[in-house]
Order: structure tokens, then sequence, then C-alpha cells
């Protein structure tokens, strides 16, 4: 996801925001871009995980989800630790069992365009 573009995005006290019916976001959390000499690199920080965090949360404002990727990412993680998977190094987020949720599709409606299902 492009977390600028979005943060930006949400600022918007505007109907620019309304005219947006569906966002599809391909998330990867706790990391952000930062310039290393003349290449750009990734590191995870716990800031830009709340920041990010508070980004998906601020979108629940104005949108619903519909679906995400992370059920099944973490089915295919189940079947590939219960098949003897390569162990991998830690991931900067995962949950207790070890699953990393860091990158995950997630597609979200705008709240209007479901009322206005509903009525019809």
């Amino acid at each position: 996801a492009e977390w600028l573009a979005l943060e930006g995005l949400l600022k918007e006290i505007s109907p620019e925001l309304d005219k947006i019916r569906t966002l599809d976001l391909n998330v990867k959390m706790g990391h952000e871009e930062y310039v290393h000499g003349h290449a750009a690199r990734w590191r995870c920080t716990r800031t830009s995980m709340n920041r990010q965090v508070g980004v998906l949360r601020d979108l629940l404002q104005r949108f619903d989800v519909l679906g995400s990727t992370l059920e099944a990412r973490h089915q295919a993680w189940k079947l590939d630790l219960e098949g003897g998977g390569e162990l991998r190094p830690e991931p900067c987020i995962h949950t207790s069992s070890g699953f990393d949720p860091s990158t995950f599709s997630v597609s979200y409606v705008h709240k209007k365009v479901l009322e206005v299902l509903v009525e019809t």
C-alpha cells in the first residue's frame, strides 16, 4: 500500500473520498521506505506499524471490508509448517504461533455503496 497517499486521502474532508467506490490494497505492514545512499530500502519500525494500523482503522470510517487474503495465507502457512517447511527468519510482526500477517491483500467497498444495495 502507498501509505502516504492513503494518509493524505483520509485527511481530505471533501467529496473526493466519497467518489471512491472500492479500494483493493496490497498491504505490507510495519515497513517503511527510507533512503540509504541512492537506493531505497525497507525497514520495520514500531512507529510505522502504529501509523499503518491507524490508516487501516481510519479506512473503516467510510469503507467496509469485503475480504482479504489473510485466512488463505494462514491456511497455507499451517500446511507448510505441518509439512516440515523450511525455517525462516523471524518476521517483523507475527502471531504467538509464528504466523507472519504483515503482507496481505484486502478489498474495501464504500459504505454508501452498500447502503444503496441494501435499499434496493
